[in-house]
C-alpha cells in the first residue's frame, strides 16, 4: 500500500527549476550522483520530509542497494525530531521510515549508516526551511517538492 503511493508520487518525474551548480558550466549536461530532498506539502505553510533520495540522474535512481536490517532503536537520539519533521500521515511511522531507509537510504553516496542517513535528512530539512527552499522548489502541477542536494550536502540548482 505505502509502496504504491510513494511510487505513484515519484513516477513521471518532472525536472524542477531548482543554489550552486553541480554541473560543468561548459557542458550542457544534467547532474549525476546527487540527492533529492523530497518534501510533502502539509498545507497551511507546513512541510514534512518524504525522503532523501539518491539520484543517478534526474530520472534514474538506485533502490534497495544493500541487504540490511532496519533497527528503529538506532534512531532513538533523533526520535523527537523524526516525529516532528519526518512522519507518516498514512500509517505507522516505523513502517514509513523502514521503507525509506531500505529503498533509498541503503543507496546513499556518502556511505551513511542508518542513523547518519536520517540525521542528515533532518539537518538538510532544517536548512531548507531556513532558506525557504520548499516554496521555491514546490511544483503545484505535480504536487512535488524536490530539492537537489550534492554529495557535499549543499543545495544546488539544476
Amino acid at each position: 500500500m505505502f509502496g504504491f503511493l510513494w511510487n505513484y508520487l515519484y513516477q513521471n518525474e518532472q525536472p524542477v527549476k531548482p543554489l550552486t551548480s553541480n554541473k560543468n558550466p561548459d557542458l550542457n549536461e544534467s547532474p549525476t550522483d546527487f540527492y533529492y530532498l523530497s518534501l510533502l506539502n502539509e498545507g497551511n505553510g507546513t512541510w514534512s520530509i518524504h525522503g532523501l533520495w539518491p539520484q543517478e540522474t534526474i530520472k534514474k535512481y538506485p533502490q534497495y542497494c544493500k541487504d540490511v536490517v532496519f533497527d528503529i532503536d538506532l534512531l532513538d537520539p533523533i526520535m523527537d525530531r523524526l516525529k516532528d519533521e519526518w512522519y507518516s500521515n498514512r500509517g505507522a511511522d516505523e513502517i514509513f521510515w523502514k521503507h525509506e531507509y531500505l529503498k533509498h537510504g541503503t543507496c546513499n553516496f556518502n556511505n551513511f549508516n542508518e542513523y547518519e542517513y536520517f540525521k542528515t535528512a533532518l539537518d538538510l530539512f532544517d536548512k531548507a526551511m531556513a532558506l525557504k527552499l520548499a516554496d521555491k522548489y514546490y511544483n503545484s502541477e505535480t504536487g512535488k517538492c524536490l530539492i537537489p542536494v550534492n554529495q557535499q550536502l549543499n543545495f544546488f540548482e539544476i
